[in-house]
């Protein structure tokens, strides 16, 4: 089994010690604790040789589902994607709403995709046809508190 598969992020609330960044309010990647409901990431900075424990902004906590987009981006829960190839037509759907773009989320027994008018299980291939999708990473849902700066 693949230790990836429990990979997590969050947005760090205190400036990363002696990482590469030294700044607070940037994703930071690894394993999560759980230390008096406090969550805290826990992993190697990128390039060294040395463990950091993060403590993080509770709600932009999210687990890696094990997908990744087009262009190799890992696909957390939390995250906005866009599937490109999504052609599903909605009769009452505002003709601005693009229904191609999806919140990817934890729904009760699985990961999915959802936005205004579908919640659908979150898979890389189209349930009804086994089309591949193909899924773009376009943001987090908590890109405001990084003053707007994408999740990459």
């Amino acid at each position: 089994m693949n230790n990836d598969r429990y990979l997590f992020r969050g947005i760090a609330t205190l400036p990363v010690g002696v990482s590469v960044t030294k700044k607070k309010n940037v994703w930071v990647y690894g394993g999560i604790n759980l230390t008096k409901l406090k969550p805290y990431i826990i992993g190697c900075p990128e390039g060294k040789n040395y463990i950091e424990t993060v403590p993080v902004i509770p709600e932009t906590v999210g687990q890696w589902t094990g997908l990744i987009d087009k262009n190799g981006v890992r696909i957390f829960e939390g995250d906005k994607v866009r599937i490109l190839n999504y052609n599903a037509k909605f009769e009452r759907c505002d003709p601005d709403f693009d229904c191609r773009i999806f919140n990817v989320e934890w729904n009760r027994y699985t990961w999915a995709f959802k936005n205004e008018l579908i919640c659908m299980p979150l898979s890389d291939y189209d349930i009804h046809d086994g089309t591949p999708f193909e899924i773009q990473v376009i943001g987090s849902i908590h890109d405001h508190l990084l003053g707007g700066k994408q999740c990459q």
